[in-house]
């Protein structure tokens, strides 16, 4: 029998009116569920974007200042150098300014590659103006060699170009200081209203709470981890993970603003660090510089700051460590920690480091100001080898004194203040002059009488050597001069310095100023030591050559102190040795003293020379000296160097005295 259908059941309109608004709140539900969904995704999208896009911003900002302070730190250590070369211009010297010089270069490549940002134009500028300072500091150079006056005029010409590179580089480095803070505040403003945001976005989904809530942990974690990895970034190293400049700065200024406290810096330079990573390759030598950096870490106390300003350079600031003994202590103990060998992968490489330390001279001091001295104090420890030094500020007021001095010469030799004094040469067998020794003097208009021991020294470690040993020259052969037209003509003997030696122009000059005055070669002789002739000897040995023919008379001085070898003496153009004094003083007392004489007078006797013995202060030496056979006497017992007016009154003297022979001992 079919089955009837069921008959239609009735429902109640209020229900279906509460389904229908069940549905309209489930829909809504949805809806609202879908739009709180696409209001955290957006704004997850969004914030995640914006921090992202800030922390970019703010770690290349930080990144770009960092490059400036290196552009700034590298600038100050290259002008350093120029005024420690106008002191010392050794070839040590000369290539720690290069090497300075390289090091700008290489900071404004740096530049260049990181990208300068709204400051690209003046970087550019810099790069312009350092070419015109180069050229002024070669400049410079150039003219310390050959005039006074020419010196004076590149010295400002190259201060003028180096003002206005060092306000180019300065401005710019405190502009993009400024940008970086900025950055950086501008990534905690974001933070900030991140973290206001966040709970209005978690109110509005309370109702998803159990679904969004895990969400919304972990974004909170990763942009958490996210802000904190971008100010770690910023304010470290990411080869070694230390502290960086910034930071050091910032820490430095703290423990300085304390008025109880002097601190110090150990700036640690790895020598030839840059053969590492040609011969490993720049992936193992940044796994040295980690390890570097954490036997540095582990050596020093936990308040103490180590920070790795970039390639092979660190510094430790020490707190409450103001003697140089105790830093010298922290060196050792990080030279001994650093001894140990590094071991990447199956290498084992070992490294050598330079320190230098320089402690706060007073509270309240600054922060620039101290880590370049730590800078200077660098440059000089590996121009003269040492493991560590300390900076000195007397050191750096005795430098001011030499340049001040240096500078007084300068003029001095233009306003003609030096004069010589001449020293008699006698003939030991007859008792004739034979000559005079020109000594220079300075009358400094302020200081009063300079002795020659501290003017001479500045000069022969500057190109000023030259200038005076041409003014030196010049006065000589006027008074040989007028000495020939009076009638009694004197040979004048003028010293030359090892840098003289070195000058291939030297001939050609004193030949125009044998010309120019009028006198004969053979009225001119030039001594040298044999230091000066073994500084370069091929040089010397073309220079004396020249020298020698052109008729002038060459005597080696001071001759027993140096290293000249009978081989060498032997092919010499010279024609007269001069006996050191420490040889002839206690000649008649001392009998030691008497053989090594009478050896150096069989020697240059044998080799065709005459010789002169210097020093001798009375006339018991002057017998021992004839009985050796010594050719020639000077010294005090003779006649102490005088003024040309009162030289003219000792040789008249002379020569009217009665004949004095002399008792052979």
């Amino acid at each position: 029998m079919p089955q009837e259908p069921a008959p239609a059941v009735e429902v109640d309109p209020a229900r279906r009116l509460a389904d229908r608004r069940q549905v309209r709140r489930g829909r809504g539900a949805v809806a609202a569920l879908v739009a709180v969904a696409a209001a955290v995704a957006v704004f997850v999208l969004w914030s995640s974007q914006t921090t992202n896009r800030a922390t970019e911003k703010a770690t290349s900002a930080v990144n770009l200042s960092a490059a400036y302070d290196a552009t700034v730190t590298a600038l100050a250590v290259e002008q350093s150098l120029v005024r420690d070369f106008q002191l010392h211009p050794s070839p040590g010297s000369w290539a720690a300014y290069n090497q300075a010089a390289q090091t700008f270069q290489t900071a404004l490549d740096a530049l260049d590659r990181i990208g300068g940002g709204p400051l690209q134009q003046t970087i550019d500028r810099v790069r312009h103006e350092n070419q015109a300072y180069q050229s002024a500091v070669l400049r410079l150079f150039d003219a310390a060699q050959r005039s006074p006056d020419a010196t004076a005029a590149r010295d400002r010409d190259a201060d003028l170009w180096f003002d206005r590179l060092n306000s180019a580089v300065t401005s710019a480095a405190q502009a993009q200081h400024l940008r970086a803070d900025q950055a950086l505040a501008h990534l905690r403003t974001l933070e900030q209203r991140e973290r206001n945001l966040t709970p209005v976005v978690l109110l509005l989904g309370f109702t998803l709470s159990a679904v969004l809530s895990w969400i919304s942990r972990g974004h909170r974690r990763q942009l958490d981890a996210e802000r904190a990895g971008a100010v770690y970034r910023s304010q470290h190293d990411h080869i070694s993970g230390l502290p960086n400049r910034t930071v050091l700065t910032a820490r430095m200024a703290d423990a300085l603003d304390d008025e109880n406290r002097l601190v110090s810096v150990l700036l640690i330079d790895l020598n030839h660090f840059k053969d590492v990573n040609t011969t490993l390759g720049h992936l193992e030598g940044d796994q040295i510089l980690a390890q570097v950096g954490a036997r540095l870490r582990a050596a020093v106390r936990e308040e103490d700051v180590v920070a790795h300003l970039g390639g092979d350079e660190f510094v430790v600031l020490l707190t409450d460590v103001t003697a140089d003994d105790e830093g010298l202590e922290v060196a050792a103990r990080l030279h001994a920690v650093l001894d140990e060998s590094f071991a990447v992968g199956d290498v084992e490489i070992d490294v050598e480091a330079t320190m230098a330390l320089a402690v706060s001279g007073q509270p309240g001091g600054d922060p620039d100001t101290l880590l370049r001295n730590a800078y200077v104090a660098m440059e000089t420890a590996k121009a003269q080898g040492h493991p560590v030094l300390v900076h000195e500020q007397a050191a750096d007021e005795k430098s001011s004194h030499k340049l001040v001095l240096l500078s007084d010469l300068r003029r001095g030799i233009s306003r003609r203040e030096l004069v010589l004094h001449y020293q008699p040469k006698i003939d030991i067998g007859s008792g004739a002059l034979v000559g005079a020794e020109a000594l220079v003097r300075w009358n400094h208009p302020e200081l009063g009488f300079v002795p020659p021991d501290r003017f001479i020294p500045i000069a022969e470690q500057t190109g000023l050597i030259h200038p005076l040993t041409h003014y030196v020259l010049d006065a000589a052969l006027v008074q040989a001069r007028t000495w020939q037209q009076a009638g009694t003509p004197v040979r004048v003997a003028v010293n030359l310095s090892a840098r003289n030696l070195l000058n291939d122009e030297l001939p050609g000059q004193i030949a125009e100023l044998l010309t120019a005055n009028g006198v004969s070669a053979a009225l001119l002789e030039l001594e040298v030591t044999e230091s000066a002739i073994m500084t370069d000897p091929q040089r010397a040995r073309r220079v004396l050559n020249e020298l020698a023919g052109m008729g002038i008379g060459l005597s080696i001085d001071d001759f027993g102190t140096g290293y000249t070898s009978i081989g060498q003496l032997r092919h010499l153009p010279v024609h007269e040795l001069k006996i050191d004094r420490s040889f002839v003083t206690a000649l008649a007392t001392d009998a030691t003293d008497a053989m090594i004489v009478r050896s150096i007078v069989e020697l240059g006797h044998n080799l065709g020379l005459s010789i002169v013995a210097e020093g001798v202060e009375d006339d018991a030496t002057r017998c021992v000296l004839a009985g050796v056979g010594c050719d020639i006497a000077q010294g005090f017992g003779i006649s102490r160097p005088l003024p040309a007016g009162r030289f003219d009154e000792w040789m008249a003297a002379y020569e009217a005295r009665p004949a004095v022979s002399l008792s052979v001992q």
